[in-house]
């Protein structure tokens, strides 16, 4: 790859994942050498997806008198479609939008709590430093960055902050409750006022008396103290009397930047807070996915945006912290926004920041229009291959995440000069593509922990004696089938029924497998290992701080994420991520012999494979005619189609079950056929490997033992 494309690749991926986090003010913006504002953001970078519109049409609707959740995984888009809400509610000059970025607040440290809390003070003070910004200015003074109230100003020497005083201190609010706060400051007016008109013939009317005396340095010091006191109902309430503005929200964004404990007190708060004025003020928190609790029915989709019910603390406990609120979820984003997202973020950098390069010495430091046309095939390429290998899942529908794979691997292919990835490049195969993409993976070992799942590197262990009371079954794969068929045996219960407990999980394992407790949570929690505090393969109702074995939340449920299905369902049965993980074990093989190679541990992994469910039928299912469909039940792979490589069909059908199931053996050879379709070697190798496995399998399953599980091939 030449140097200009390698420039322009760089650059890409380090701007790939910036979102409204990095916008600048936009009073400075162009000062910086890349203009990142609001409006360059949104006019260039942002793509409209079906959430924005379910959000926009929830907040027009009559305010509800609740808290309403915007919930979705980390890297998701939410701050994002937060942001992009806020710009289109303001649109209309009847809405006032307090938008708050908690991580932002957190980041500066704006308040002097402990590091991980937060006082009912400072989250009150939080709020209403954003409205005293909008009072403090008068109607000449708005500027275009402020939301502008509607006018209204008896007297232009007045000041909205003026107005707001008089108003609470006004006779006619003496008789609501809200308005007690203010009761000694009110007293000690009117005792002014009569006072004031004592020995005078005519009596002015208190609001005329008030706006003449007003810079007295008696009703100075009342209006210091008044101005001290002045909460968030009393905006609300000023601006609905005033009409200044229809609609008023509060919008936190990023409320997961505190912890657990912190969020649900800043949720109660705010519900306190906004109680009295209900219907006149409407509360939305920004979350993520893994901070929430479910409750009651829930039904995922991968198309739609979902409305369901959740809480920000732990329900499971008797507790009145706990309130219920609606929730917006974010579905599984669709390929034609993802397409469109990487398209503006490519061009973003091409249009944006050429300018940077401009100044080079001899020659251009960016590309030239036709390597430029052809990085944009490359990426529409990858995006295709993407597609197909379900990657928006395995990043857990974390955009931020897939457009991190998208631009690391774009440069992998560009910087790369092996024969075998000059050749995919050429052949314009995707088949190929996607096999050197699972290939790759490892390289992402940090955030995906794919590491977990070589194989390979256990069947050597096991080659060696490893295996523990003669099972030499892949523990992490257990584990996430274990709890991915309990969440499909749940599946329709209210939250948290629909998914299984995690002492139930290991206690399972335990009893069927034979191995050791400490075992089973050591690679629990390596299944659970976080990547920047995100949930991997697996996630817990409880949200604590997971660090060590002992940390981990006995008696809380725990559930597979979309990463950890599709990673035992598509991902390690592929020839690519197979043949990585042969290569880390033998490393600088010629590709023929690593394809040999992958086979030979295929053998190897049959083999254990039989070997270990001959040993678990024994042990644990002694008497049982009806072992292999129960076995499949609880630890065979679920044929789920969004998440899996081989076709529902070639499952195995279990009465009053919709999901039919495969053995992990199963789904690699089937994989792998598909892959040496066109090999005329190879392919029979392997179909002799799977003859030969299916017919050792009838075996077992008929209650045969079994004293050899010979593999020797004739055609070798």
């Amino acid at each position: 790859m030449n140097d200009n494309v390698s420039q322009f690749l760089k650059v890409y991926e380090s701007i790939s994942t910036w979102g409204p986090d990095r916008i600048q003010n936009e009073y400075f913006s162009s000062s910086y050498a890349i203009e990142f504002s609001d409006s360059v953001f949104f006019n260039s970078l942002y793509v409209s997806v079906p959430v924005e519109h379910k959000l926009i049409k929830m907040l027009s609707e009559p305010l509800p008198g609740s808290l309403l959740a915007f919930c979705g995984p980390a890297g998701s888009g939410k701050s994002t479609v937060s942001h992009r809400v806020k710009q289109r509610l303001e649109e209309n000059k009847g809405n006032l939008v307090i938008f708050v970025d908690m991580r932002s607040e957190r980041a500066g440290k704006t308040h002097d709590d402990s590091d991980d809390g937060i006082s009912d003070t400072v989250i009150r003070e939080i709020i209403l430093s954003r409205f005293r910004r909008l009072f403090d200015l008068n109607h000449q003074q708005q500027t275009e960055r402020q939301p502008s109230p509607r006018a209204y100003f008896p007297d232009t020497e007045r000041s909205l902050k003026d107005e707001l005083v008089y108003f609470s201190l006004a006779p006619e609010n003496y008789t609501s409750q809200a308005f007690d706060v203010f009761s000694t400051e009110g007293e000690e007016l009117l005792n002014l006022y009569r006072t004031h008109h004592k020995d005078q013939s005519e009596k002015k009317r208190f609001e005329s008396w008030y706006w003449e005396c007003q810079y007295e340095a008696e009703i100075q010091t009342i209006r210091r103290s008044v101005l001290s006191k002045i909460d968030i109902v009393h905006y609300i309430a000023f601006i609905r009397d005033r009409k200044l503005y229809d609609k008023v929200f509060i919008w936190l964004d990023n409320l997961d930047s505190f912890s657990n404990e912190q969020q649900v007190r800043i949720s109660n708060f705010l519900q306190t807070a906004h109680k009295p004025v209900v219907n006149t003020c409407q509360i939305v928190v920004s979350v993520r996915e893994e901070n929430i609790y479910r409750i009651g029915d829930f039904h995922d989709s991968f198309t739609e945006p979902y409305v369901t019910k959740v809480t920000i603390g732990d329900p499971d406990k008797d507790t009145d912290d706990v309130v219920e609120y609606k929730a917006l979820n974010v579905s599984v984003i669709n390929q034609t926004d993802l397409m469109e997202i990487v398209r503006k973020k490519i061009d973003f950098t091409n249009i944006r920041c050429s300018h940077l390069y401009d100044d080079q010495a001899s020659s251009s430091a960016w590309p030239t229009p036709d390597e430029y046309e052809s990085a944009l095939d490359l990426s529409s390429r990858v995006l295709d291959c993407f597609k197909a290998e379900k990657v928006i899942l395995l990043a857990n529908n974390s955009i931020r995440e897939f457009l991190r794979i998208h631009a690391k691997f774009l440069r992998f292919l560009f910087e790369q000069t092996s024969p075998r990835i000059t050749q995919i490049l050429k052949s314009r195969s995707n088949w190929q593509l996607s096999t050197e993409f699972l290939s790759w993976l490892h390289v992402l070992d940090e955030p995906l922990r794919l590491n977990t799942f070589n194989i390979m590197s256990d069947i050597a262990r096991f080659e060696t004696g490893f295996t523990p009371k003669e099972i030499g079954c892949f523990l992490p794969y257990i584990v996430l089938t274990r709890i991915w068929n309990e969440c499909l045996r749940l599946r329709g219960r209210p939250s948290p029924a629909n998914n299984p407990y995690l002492h139930r999980i290991v206690e399972d394992i335990e009893q069927d497998f034979r191995y050791e407790r400490n075992d089973i949570l050591q690679t629990v929690l390596d299944l659970y290992g976080k990547a920047g505090r995100r949930s991997n393969f697996i996630t817990f109702r409880k949200k604590q701080r997971v660090e060590r074995v002992e940390d981990l939340p006995w008696e809380s449920t725990v559930r597979i994420t979309y990463r950890g299905k599709v990673t035992v369902g598509s991902v390690i049965c592929s020839f690519g991520y197979l043949r990585d993980c042969s290569e880390r074990l033998v490393p600088n093989l010629p590709d023929y012999k690593v394809e040999t190679q992958v086979i030979e541990n295929i053998r190897s992994i049959a083999e254990i494979h039989l070997a270990s469910l001959q040993s678990i039928r024994d042990m644990t299912f002694p008497t049982d005619k009806n072992w292999f469909s129960k076995y499949l039940l609880r630890y065979g792979l679920p044929l789920e189609p969004a998440f899996v490589r081989m076709h529902p069909d070639t499952g195995r059908k279990i009465k009053g079950y919709s999901e039919s199931r495969t053995l992990f053996v199963n789904s690699i050879l089937v994989s792998i056929l598909s892959f040496f379709k066109h090999d005329r070697i190879k392919r029979p190798l392997l179909i002799e490997i799977k003859s030969k496995f299916d017919m050792y399998l009838a075996q077992l399953e008929a209650g045969k033992a079994v004293e050899c599980f010979d593999f020797e091939l004739e055609g070798r």
